[in-house]
C-alpha cells in the first residue's frame, strides 16, 4: 500500500540541468482519480534555480490559458512579453519570472498550489485568472466538478495529498468509473476535440441562476484564500481585471440556435409570446449590434456586457466578477492591475473586438502586449523592483515583441482548430488560406511534425541570417537564449555571445550588452567575452566602462597585445571628452 499512489509537486528538479528547477508537467493529473481522465496540458518548461540567488527578485505567475500565451506560447504570456520588457527597464537586475499557467484551471487550482508557491520565496505574484471559473477543472459546471460545492471540493483537494484516499479512489475508477459509458472515458480526454469541448457538460447556467451564484461564491472564496496566503507571508500580489470580447461573437448559449431564431421571429417582442431566456440574451446583443452600427458606442458595450452575462454557456467571465477582483484588491499589499481600462483606452472605440481578441478570451498579439503592459505599468508604478528605470516607450517596446512570425502562424492554426469546434458557430468561421511560399511556411510544417522547439528555432534564426534580416535574426537569438537557464558554461553562454553579436549587428548595443553581460557572468574568465562586451560599451559611448572591461581582460591575458591597443583607443577617447 505504501507504493501507492503519488504526491504530486507543483515543481521539481529539472532532468536536464543540475540545480534547477521547474514547474511540473504532470501538474494536471493532480486532479483526476487516474492520469488517462487528465487533459494534455501542463504549465510551460520554465527552469529556475532550487536555491534562490541572493540578487534574484523572483516573479511567480498564476492563471490559466490566457496567462500561458495561448496559442502563442510562451513568448506572448505575460512571462515572455514582461521578460522582453525587463531587459530594457531593468538590465541590470536578476529577474526571474516562473509561469505556473495552464489552460483548463481555475482559480481551485491557483489556491491548491498557493503554499508550494511560497516555498519558491517569490518577490512577487501575477494573478490573471477567472475565465475558467464555472467550466474549468473542477469549476461548479464542469464535467469534473465536485460534488458538494466549494466545501467539498477543498476536501477533496486536501484528502488528495493522502496515499490511502488514492489508492480507494484508483479502486473506484478502475472498478466503477473506466467502464462506465456515462462516465468521462479516456477517449473522450484524448480524442482529437478541443479542450472547450471536453470541459463543458453541455449544461447552461442562467445568470443570477443558484448554479452562477455558486461560482462567483466559488472564486470569491479562492481568490481571497489565495491572496491571504500570500499577505501573511509577505509577498506582494497583483490581480488582473479579466477582459474578454465584447462585440464581433454571438454570445455562445445561442450561437446554434441563432438561424432558428431569426427565421421563425421566435423572439420578436410583437408576436405576444412570452420571452424565453434564450430571447432575452438575443435581444440583448441584437440591441447592441444595432447601437454599434449606429456609432452609440458607450452604449453599444454596455449591451454587450450584459449580453456576455445573459450568455448562459460560461466560457466567459461575468462582470461582477472583476467586482469581486477591485473589493479583493483594495486589502494590504494586493494591488489592483486595471487590464480592463488598459485595452479599452488602447481601442479606437472603447469596445474590445477581434482587434483585441482572436475569439472569445485569448488576445491577439496586440492584446497580449496591451495585457503585459497594463502588469508592467503596475509594477513600475509602485516602485516594486526599487530600482530607477531606464525610460523606453510604449511604441519602442511594441516595435519588439518576443513573438516570431513563425509563433503568429502556428497560433492562427490553433485558432482554425478551435473555432471549428463547439461552441463556435460555424456561421462565422473564416477558414484559414495558408500561402505555400511565404518564408515562413516550411518551418511551420516542421513545427506541426513536432521538429523539436530549439532545433527548429536554431533554423529560423540561421534562415533570417541568410535572409539578410539581422533584427529577426537577433529576435530569435534573445528567445532562444530566454528559454535556456543560466546555468554553467556551454550552450547558455553561446546562445548569449551569438543574440550579443547579432544584436551588434543591427547597432542595438543595449541589448548586445545585455546578452554579453550574461555571457561573461557564465563564464568571467573568458577574456575573449569581456573584449566583446568592452566593444559594445566602446560603441555605445560608455568609454570609462569600456576601459575598465579592458583591464580585466588584460589581468585574465597578460600577453594579448591586441588589448593594449584597445585600451590606449578608448583612453584617447575619454581624453577627448575631457573626463
Amino acid at each position: 500500500m505504501l507504493n501507492v499512489g503519488e504526491k504530486i509537486p507543483a515543481f521539481v528538479e529539472s532532468d536536464t540541468f543540475s540545480g534547477f528547477m521547474q514547474p511540473n508537467p504532470k501538474l494536471i493529473q493532480r486532479y483526476f482519480p487516474d492520469s488517462s481522465m487528465a487533459p494534455d496540458v501542463s504549465p510551460d518548461t520554465v527552469y529556475f534555480h532550487k536555491v534562490k540567488p541572493a540578487d534574484s527578485f523572483r516573479i511567480v505567475i498564476q492563471g490559466g490559458s490566457t496567462a500561458a500565451g495561448f496559442p502563442y506560447g510562451r513568448f506572448g504570456s505575460l512571462q515572455g512579453m514582461l521578460q522582453q520588457r525587463f531587459k530594457r527597464l531593468y538590465p541590470n537586475k536578476n529577474i526571474e519570472i516562473i509561469n505556473t499557467a495552464m489552460a483548463a484551471v481555475n482559480t481551485y487550482t491557483l489556491l491548491d498550489i498557493a503554499d508550494e508557491v511560497v516555498e519558491l520565496e517569490p518577490d512577487l505574484v501575477l494573478i490573471y485568472s477567472g475565465h475558467n471559473e464555472y467550466l474549468g477543472v473542477l469549476g461548479v459546471g464542469s464535467s469534473v466538478a465536485s460534488i458538494g460545492g466549494r466545501f467539498a471540493t477543498l476536501t477533496y483537494l486536501w484528502l488528495k495529498q493522502f496515499r490511502l484516499y488514492q489508492l480507494l479512489e484508483s479502486v473506484y475508477f478502475n472498478l466503477v468509473l473506466k467502464d462506465n459509458p456515462d462516465s468521462q472515458s479516456h477517449n473522450d480526454v484524448k480524442d482529437k476535440r478541443t479542450l472547450m469541448s471536453h470541459v463543458a457538460k453541455g449544461q447552461t447556467i442562467p445568470f443570477e441562476s443558484d448554479l452562477f451564484q455558486l461560482g462567483v461564491e466559488q472564486f470569491k472564496g479562492n481568490l481571497t484564500s489565495i491572496t491571504d496566503i500570500y499577505r501573511e507571508n509577505d509577498i506582494p500580489v497583483l490581480v488582473g481585471n479579466l477582459v474578454s470580447i465584447e462585440s464581433g461573437l454571438i454570445p455562445f448559449s445561442i450561437n446554434q440556435k441563432l438561424d432558428q431564431i431569426v427565421q421563425e421571429g421566435l423572439c420578436d417582442f410583437k408576436s405576444g409570446n412570452i420571452l424565453s431566456y434564450d430571447c432575452k440574451v438575443f435581444n440583448e446583443y441584437s440591441e447592441a449590434q444595432k447601437l454599434l452600427n449606429d456609432g452609440k458606442f458607450t452604449e453599444a458595450r454596455l449591451k454587450f456586457i450584459k449580453s456576455k452575462d445573459l450568455d448562459a454557456l460560461r466560457f466567459r467571465a461575468p462582470s461582477i466578477f472583476n467586482q469581486v477582483i477591485k473589493q479583493l484588491t483594495e486589502q494590504p499589499n494586493t494591488y489592483l492591475v486595471d487590464v480592463e481600462t488598459a485595452f479599452l483606452q488602447d481601442s479606437s472605440h472603447g469596445i474590445i473586438n477581434h482587434d483585441y481578441m482572436l475569439e472569445h478570451v485569448h488576445p491577439t498579439v496586440r492584446g497580449y502586449f496591451v495585457l503585459a503592459e497594463a502588469f508592467i505599468s503596475k509594477i513600475v508604478e509602485l516602485d516594486l523592483l526599487h530600482q530607477p528605470i531606464i525610460p523606453f516607450t510604449v511604441e519602442q517596446a511594441w516595435s519588439e515583441i518576443p513573438i516570431t512570425d513563425l509563433d503568429k502562424l502556428y497560433g492562427d492554426v490553433k485558432i482554425d482548430a478551435l473555432t471549428k469546434d463547439f461552441p463556435f458557430n460555424k456561421a462565422e468561421y473564416k477558414p484559414l488560406l495558408l500561402d505555400d511560399n511565404a518564408f515562413i511556411y516550411p518551418y511551420l510544417t516542421e513545427k506541426l511534425k513536432g521538429e523539436p522547439w530549439l532545433s527548429l528555432q536554431n533554423k529560423l534564426m540561421k534562415a533570417y541570417q541568410q535572409n539578410g534580416e539581422n533584427l529577426q535574426a537577433a529576435r530569435v537569438a534573445g528567445i532562444i537564449v530566454d528559454a535556456l537557464p543560466l546555468s554553467t558554461i556551454g550552450a547558455a553562454e553561446q546562445a548569449n555571445l551569438i543574440a550579443g553579436q547579432l544584436y551588434m549587428k543591427v547597432q542595438d548595443y543595449g541589448l548586445a550588452q545585455y546578452y554579453q553581460k550574461r555571457a561573461v557572468s557564465l563564464n568571467p574568465s573568458n577574456s575573449n567575452s569581456i573584449l566583446i562586451l568592452a566593444q559594445s560599451a566602446f560603441l555605445n559611448e560608455e568609454f570609462k566602462y569600456s576601459l575598465d572591461l579592458l583591464k580585466q581582460a588584460k589581468q585574465l591575458d597578460p600577453t594579448n597585445t591586441h588589448i593594449q591597443f584597445f585600451i590606449d583607443r578608448v583612453s584617447l577617447a575619454i581624453k577627448a571628452r575631457g573626463h
